[in-house]
């Protein structure tokens, strides 16, 4: 015997602001199950994106960077003096300079450890003898 199961509809209602007054049913929606919880779902997920966000604004707040170390170029030639930053990449801009129309890119990096703990901007560069990425604060 082929028994098929019915599924449940539901008529949707635009639900006015408190103080509000009903509106006047013009147009009746009707939506299937599987509606009903796609937008249940939906309405999850935007919470949770929201409560992320809603510290102060930055979609970013909440996540982690990338993990970096910047080592000296002094070190490379013998220096030891200097150490290493250990940090997170935690935001990055692109800067137009005024003298050469050229675009430099920069990151901001939040060190984990040592001294400072205070984030500061580098700008991204790459050595031409060894091709490697090269860091230097801005300023």
């Amino acid at each position: 015997p082929d028994s098929k199961e019915r599924r449940m509809r539901f008529r949707a209602v635009p639900v006015p602001p408190p103080g509000e007054s009903w509106p006047e049913q013009e147009t009746i929606l009707l939506l299937t199950e599987a509606q009903v919880h796609a937008g249940i779902k939906a309405a999850e997920l935007e919470l949770k994106h929201r409560a992320i966000t809603a510290s102060d604004g930055n979609p970013f707040s909440g996540a982690s960077g990338d993990h970096v170390t910047l080592i000296p170029v002094d070190a490379e030639e013998g220096n030891t003096a200097t150490k290493d930053v250990h940090g997170r990449i935690v935001g990055y801009d692109n800067v137009v300079l005024e003298d050469d129309d050229e675009v430099e890119y920069r990151i901001l990096v939040l060190p984990e450890s040592g001294d400072s703990r205070e984030a500061f901007w580098a700008s991204l560069d790459i050595r031409a003898d060894t091709a490697s990425y090269v860091c230097q604060p801005v300023g």
